[in-house]
């Protein structure tokens, strides 16, 4: 599950392993500055208390048990086993269960409102995962629903200089707007710093319309931005 790159980086594959052993994603300081910026995104889109909601990679729980005191019907999954016992050591009755965001076991049409922030879809750096993620997301999505993520601007800061770095290390081999990431600069995972034209096309292919974006500096001191994306099921 793991491979030197460039005799230099060490790439972990399994991207469960990876958060379940070596990354203590909770102490990770430029995520926890956004929390803030965060809820007050989600909670400007997201109605009524009464509306179904699911996370997507609620990870330690910094923005689930924050949403669970204003919004009782939320629901979140995770990929990690660890994270769901930090969750759940806080509040027995969450509503956090073990997940894979590309196959959710969910039912069609159960959820009014769901959203994955803290650039989770970054993770999905293959075609086949991204298209996948996005039809699961509409198919479990009630007629109208809303689908609320975010990504880095690939146009500014570290991640800019980090799609070159990656794009000259491989050459023609690899796509475009590919990073090798580390939050402990020991073990890398590949991430997929997406375009506004991938989105754009992801939303068309999986019968989504971008109703708003919104753009926050990123707490990182690299002069990074986030843009929030929010997209409609048609």
């Amino acid at each position: 599950m793991k491979e030197h790159a460039n005799d230099e980086k060490l790439i972990i594959k399994d991207l469960r392993k990876f958060y379940q052993k070596y990354v203590k994603f909770e102490n990770y300081e430029p995520i926890q500055k956004m929390t803030q910026k965060d809820l007050l995104v989600l909670k400007g889109i997201i109605g009524k208390s009464s509306e179904k909601i699911l996370e997507l990679g609620c990870g330690t729980g910094r923005l689930f048990l924050e949403m669970k005191k204003e919004y009782p019907n939320i629901t979140g999954i995770d990929l990690t086993q660890r994270h769901i016992k930090i969750i759940r050591k806080t509040d027995p009755v969450a509503k956090v269960f073990l997940g894979n965001w590309h196959k959710t076991g969910f039912q069609k049409e159960e959820f009014d409102a769901i959203y994955s922030l803290g650039r989770n879809i970054a993770h999905d750096y293959l075609p086949i995962d991204q298209i996948t993620t996005f039809i699961e997301t509409h198919r479990i999505l009630k007629r109208r629903g809303i689908f609320i993520f975010d990504i880095p601007n690939r146009e500014k800061g570290s991640y800019k200089n980090k799609i070159i770095q990656y794009a000259n290390e491989v050459g023609h081999q690899g796509r475009y707007g590919l990073i090798c990431d580390s939050i402990d600069k020991k073990r890398f995972v590949i991430r997929y710093v997406y375009s506004h034209e991938d989105i754009a096309a992801l939303a068309q292919i999986a019968g989504f319309e971008i109703i708003h974006i919104h753009k926050e500096d990123l707490e990182t001191g690299y002069g990074n931005e986030n843009i929030y994306y929010v997209l409609k099921k048609i």
